[in-house]
């Protein structure tokens, strides 16, 4: 088989032949356009080339720095991240391009680049300052590098901004020293100053806020000078009080650390008043007198030791409560003797203090005694308390510590009693909630075991009066039950007679005698209401005489009295004008006033003494209305200081011990109580 003819398959397809004359014509065309071809082609291929070469790399992976392996791939991932405008971003991409030499190939981009960065840098620092964050503008500043093209404005900017800040803070500080000394003019000046300056800072936010204090501390300063001026005489009670208002100024200024230096003077006074009293044996004034010693004061510790040598000399004098516990007493006057231990010879109370040294610790020896006796006294069984007043009893009389043994013997005592007496008591309560006359007796009978003087006595009695008066009213309830129902049936007077059978004394005595008035006010209502209303019928026809004849029958017991002597006492006065002498009313009214008939006489009539007529109370001008007097500010005027009466001696009591037998039984007749007042009975009426 014959080979394909590839000249034939790549020529172009054979075209109809055209007339010979055309074909001569473009024949010279054929090579040029060939040569013009190839040109296009190859032309082509080159450019292609060049821009492969030129063109830029794909982005590189920036998350790890570690695949970076070109400055241009860093510088890239830099830029990224410096775009986003974070400073730590900014900082990392000027230090990646700041120790390039200007040989490197991308020198003079990092170069721009450092610019814009540095830029960013300076946009955050002013934006900082601005929110007067000098010390975050500055370390902005100070990461732009000195190869930067910012540079140079960067290290200006920081100068600048630290020079007006100080200057800021300098005059704030001036101000603040003016305040100190008083001098507002000066103070208003630098604030003046502060308001000029470029930051907003100083000019707006601290120079307001220091006008402000301004004002308040002038204000201050003028409440301290007045409390200066109410110490007039020097006394305790004016130091005590000027201390107190010291207190009160505003908190934070400048006058109120001013015034520690008077409180601190004040309060030396107060301790030397205080120690004054002391040692004139005035123990309650001298503690009195401590207690307006703030604690901020220089002389509060020195206050606090008078007042503690104080309070322990009060307990071993027995001037101080009884009821102070025993473990508060030693504390004291360990502290006291420690104290008195500690001072200089030089001191005020040194020899005050010392020579009460040796009674303070006989003292102790004592209370030491009295915590052994309480601590056995503290299980609470009768052989143990019985133990602890033994052993408190052989305190003798002599010891410091006597008088207040005695109270915790008495104490002591009392407890024991109530153990022997407590169940007669429970004894007798659980016999009354039975609630029945045999049980109220029982009841009694148990609590009148409970002899005088003893601790639970006062409650005993309780239970047997209220037993008494359950059983008196068990009793007597039938009798007022039957009277309450007579009564409801209209039979007053079966009613009366009825409750008038509970005795004088007897526990429903008093409400049976109150039914009992109530249903007598009743019978003589009854009784008076239609005289009354005859008399005002006779009166209302004109018969004054009569009516009044008429209503004198009601008596001063009946319900109605008052209101008929009101009545007759209207009666007579009308009758009075009525029967006038003619002459004197021809006299008073002569053209007018008819002539009336008097009216006759009867025989015999009883003569009244009317009612006195009171004269209306007199009409009295109004006062004049005055001026109000200017109202001055008005002096204080103060509590002289109370004077205190000397603490009186004690003598101490001679206590006999009673002997008690163990656990006695007490038996004791049951006895009346002695009859109670007599209930003030009203007047029965007639």
């Amino acid at each position: 088989m014959q080979p394909p003819d590839l000249d034939t398959m790549n020529s172009p397809p054979a075209l109809p032949e055209k007339p010979p004359s055309v074909s001569r014509n473009y024949a010279w065309l054929k090579w040029p356009l060939m040569c013009a071809s190839a040109c296009l082609v190859f032309g082509g291929t080159a450019v292609g080339a060049f821009l492969w070469l030129v063109a830029t790399p794909p982005a590189p992976q920036c998350q790890n720095s570690a695949d970076l392996t070109t400055d241009r791939e860093r510088l890239s991932c830099a830029r990224n991240a410096a775009a986003s405008g974070e400073p730590e971003q900014v900082f990392a991409a000027l230090e990646l391009v700041d120790d390039w030499p200007e040989t490197h190939p991308l020198y003079s981009e990092s170069r721009a680049l450092s610019g814009q960065w540095s830029q960013v840098l300076l946009d955050l620092a002013r934006q900082r300052f601005r929110d007067n964050d000098l010390k975050g503008a500055v370390s902005l500043l100070e990461k732009v590098p000195e190869s930067s093209p910012k540079y140079e404005e960067a290290k200006g900017a920081k100068d600048f901004w630290i020079a007006r800040w100080n200057l800021g803070e300098t005059l704030y500080e001036e101000a603040q020293g003016a305040l100190k000394v008083q001098d507002w003019n000066l103070a208003y000046r630098l604030v003046k100053e502060m308001s000029q300056l470029e930051n907003e800072y100083w000019r707006l936010d601290r120079a307001e806020a220091l006008n402000e204090q301004i004002a308040v501390e002038k204000k201050a300063w003028r409440e301290l000078m007045t409390i200066r001026r109410q110490i007039r005489w020097g006394k305790v009670w004016e130091y005590k009080q000027a201390i107190e208002m010291v207190a009160g100024l505003p908190d934070g200024t400048q006058t109120k650390e001013a015034a520690r230096e008077f409180v601190n003077e004040w309060s030396q006074i107060l301790l030397e008043r205080a120690t004054e009293a002391k040692l004139e044996q005035n123990l309650e004034t001298a503690i009195e007198r401590v207690a307006g010693i703030p604690q901020q004061a220089s002389a509060y510790r020195e206050g606090q030791k008078l007042t503690q040598l104080a309070r322990a000399q009060q307990i071993v004098e027995n001037k101080s409560s009884l009821a102070t516990p025993l473990a508060e007493r030693i504390l004291i006057v360990l502290e006291a003797e420690g104290i008195a231990r500690q001072l200089n010879p030089e001191h005020s109370l040194y020899e005050d203090a010392s020579a009460r040294v040796g009674g303070w610790q006989t003292y102790l020896q004592d209370l030491g005694q009295l915590q052994v006796a309480s601590s056995m006294a503290s299980l609470g069984q009768s052989p143990m308390l019985q133990l602890a007043i033994d052993q408190a009893g052989s305190i003798t009389a002599d010891r410091p510590g006597r008088i207040y043994a005695q109270t915790l013997v008495a104490h002591w005592r009392n407890k024991v009693g109530r153990l022997v007496d407590a169940p007669y008591l429970n004894r007798a309560r659980e016999l009354a909630r039975l609630e029945t006359p045999a049980g109220y007796r029982a009841a009694m009978e148990q609590a009148a075991a409970i002899a005088f003087g003893r601790p639970l006595r006062n409650e005993a009695q309780t239970i047997v009066a209220y037993s008494r008066n359950r059983i008196q009213t068990i009793e007597d309830q039938p009798i007022l039950d039957e009277a309450l129902a007579l009564a409801e049936d209209g039979k007053l007077a079966e009613a009366i007679e009825v409750a008038d059978r509970i005795a004088d004394g007897r526990a429903l005595y008093q409400q049976a005698q109150d039914s009992i008035w109530d249903w007598q006010s009743q019978i003589l209502l009854a009784r008076d209401r239609p005289i009354l209303d005859a008399a005002i019928a006779l009166a209302e026809q004109g018969q004054y005489s009569n009516a009044i004849q008429k209503a004198v029958a009601i008596g001063d017991n009946s319900p109605l009295y008052g209101e008929a002597q009101g009545q007759i006492a209207g009666w007579v006065a009308t009758r009075n004008r009525l029967t006038r002498p003619p002459v004197a009313r021809a006299q008073a009214t002569p053209a007018e006033e008819p002539v009336y008939e008097p009216e006759p006489v009867y025989e015999p009539e009883p003569v009244y003494e009317p009612e006195p007529v009171y004269a209306p109370e007199p009409v009295y001008a109004p006062e004049p209305v005055y001026e109000p007097e200017p109202v001055y500010e008005p002096e204080p005027v103060y509590a002289p200081e109370p004077v205190y009466e000397p603490e009186p001696v004690y003598k101490e009591p001679v206590y006999k011990e009673p002997i008690y037998e163990p656990e006695p039984i007490y038996k004791e007749p049951i006895y009346e109580p002695a009859p109670a007042a007599p209930v003030q009975k009203k007047p029965m009426p007639n």
